[in-house]
Order: C-alpha cells, then sequence, then structure tokens
C-alpha cells in the first residue's frame, strides 16, 4: 500500500519444495513461543531504545509499506499514515510466533507425501543456508582461483533528523538501500577488468537501526588499496543524504582490505551479530 508517510517493510517467506502443492499444517500450532508466556512476549515502548517506540516507521511521502504498517485506507477522511514503530514490532513478532511449530504438508508429482516446517527469512536455519553458501563459494574460489582479496565496505547513516529526534526506521533503511544503489555501479568502475563477486548483509545496532557491510571477493586483488574505493563511499554519500564523509573515508576504517582471510563463512558472519540467534530471543537494546 502507499501511504503518506511511509517503506518498504521487510518480508519473509514460506519456503516449500518447488513444484510442491503445499497447505499449513494444522498439526503442532502454538500461539507463543517456546519458553515466552503472553506476559513477556509483547514488545512495550519501555523495552525499545530511547526515543524510538513511538516513533512512524516512515514520514515519506508515497512510501510503499505492507498492510500492517499503516493506520486508514487512505480513503475520504481517514488519511493513511504508518504506525508507530513498536506497534509494526509486535505485528511482526506476533507473525513470526505463528511460524515457529507450523508445518506444511505437500504432494509430490509421484503422490508422495511430505511433511517439513514452515519457514522464513528470520530463522537461524536461513542464516545457516547463507552461511553455506558463502562456504560454497569459498571452496568454489580454492579450487578456481590462486588468491582471494576481501574488501570490507561499510554504509551507515545518521539515525537523527534535522531536529534532532530519532529518524523513522524505514526512511533510515531505505535511504541507505538507495545509496548503494548509486555506490554499486561505481564500484563497477573500481574493479573494471578484474573478477570479483560480493555478498551483501545488513547488520542491526544496539540504537535499533542498522547499517550495511558489502564484503567484495576480488581475485588477484593484492595490490588493492582502501584508498582506491574513495570513489564508491563519495558516490554513497552523495546520494544519501544523512550520511558523513567522516565515517565513509576509507582511511577511517569505513574500507577494510584483507587478503588472509582463511574462513569466509565466518568473517562474514562477524558482521551480523546476531547471527544462529532465534529472532525473538534478541535483545532490543
Amino acid at each position: 500500500m502507499s501511504v503518506d508517510d511511509g517503506s518498504e517493510a521487510a518480508r519473509g517467506g514460506r519456503q516449500p519444495g518447488d513444484g510442491a502443492a503445499s497447505r499449513p499444517s494444522k498439526n503442532n500450532r502454538q500461539e507463543t513461543a517456546e519458553g515466552a508466556s503472553d506476559g513477556d512476549f509483547w514488545m512495550r515502548p519501555r523495552d525499545m531504545p530511547d526515543g524510538t517506540a513511538r516513533r512512524p516507521l516512515s514520514v515519506e511521502p508515497g512510501r510503499r509499506l505492507r498492510d500492517e504498517a499503516v493506520l486508514g485506507d487512505g480513503d475520504g477522511d481517514r488519511a493513511t499514515r504508518s504506525r508507530p514503530w513498536h506497534a509494526v514490532v509486535n505485528a511482526w513478532r506476533r507473525w513470526h510466533r505463528g511460524y515457529l511449530n507450523t508445518h506444511i504438508e505437500f504432494t509430490s508429482d509421484r503422490g508422495e507425501t511430505g511433511r517439513t516446517r514452515l519457514q522464513n527469512s528470520y530463522m537461524p536455519e536461513y542464516g545457516k543456508r547463507y552461511y553455506a553458501k558463502v562456504k560454497d563459494f569459498e571452496r568454489a574460489a580454492d579450487r578456481e582461483v590462486d588468491g582471494l582479496t576481501t574488501v570490507m565496505l561499510t554504509f551507515s547513516a545518521s539515525n537523527l533528523n534535522a531536529e534532532g529526534h530519532k529518524r523513522c526506521p524505514a526512511d533510515h533503511m531505505r535511504d541507505i538501500a538507495d545509496g548503494w544503489d548509486t555506490a554499486r555501479k561505481q564500484l563497477h568502475q573500481v574493479l573494471s577488468g578484474r573478477n570479483w563477486e560480493y555478498a551483501r548483509v545488513w547488520e542491526p545496532h544496539e540504537s535499533g537501526y542498522g547499517h550495511q557491510h558489502v564484503a567484495v571477493f576480488v581475485e588477484d586483488g593484492d595490490d588493492l588499496a582502501a584508498e582506491e574505493f574513495a570513489p564508491v563511499m563519495r558516490s554513497y554519500v552523495a546520494e544519501c543524504e544523512p550520511a558523513g564523509w567522516e565515517a565513509h573515508d576509507p582511511e577511517n576504517d569505513a574500507v577494510s582490505v584483507n587478503d588472509s582471510v582463511e574462513n569466509l563463512g565466518s568473517y562474514v558472519s562477524e558482521y551480523i551479530g546476531i547471527f544462529g540467534e532465534e529472532a525473538l530471543s534478541r535483545p532490543m537494546k
């Protein structure tokens, strides 16, 4: 839904087997997460970082949000606006809790019936699959590449608005994403003529906001230096208004170049502070 205040909220999704007709199982459903009662399940405003709970998810005109994140329908006198942050967090927690003990049954083309746990992208299993993909890439690189250099780029933005108040989280996240879209084009220019790949991850911060890491894997990149990525970081800062140059200057740790990463999966996972944790158990502060 397009709203007067509001951004695309993060989505999870079902992941049944390809080509299978599936339906949610009515067995083993529970309304509460394991070990959590209703009394301690809901996120209260005071449980969130200071100044964030009652901020609307977005105030950017035309931002698109999921229906659960908006109030009103935009018709007549009911102006559409985004819900406060803590209300959207609780809507998400309710949605995610529904997955924890739900299974799907599916029938293959041969008429065989199977059953598996319903999953979404916020579950530890999803992170493990991402880790496995990075490890697969590492093994392929070991077979085919003599030397691999890892460049880590970090993109962030201020979480305060012009009045010094906490920003709306969807607008903050979208600013970073839009800045990366521009920086990625410059990255292609910087690495023109080289063989390279990248992995992009969002890392949450105890402030309630997040920043983005882009791990760039370059073949025979031992001659690369952090300063060579200054055009990438400048293009990001130019596109992302809340981003400052000091935080993205390659000389200030916004860019790191490493020629001796022994375990790419672990290296990338270190930048995801919540790797392997159940989503409902993660602290909000």
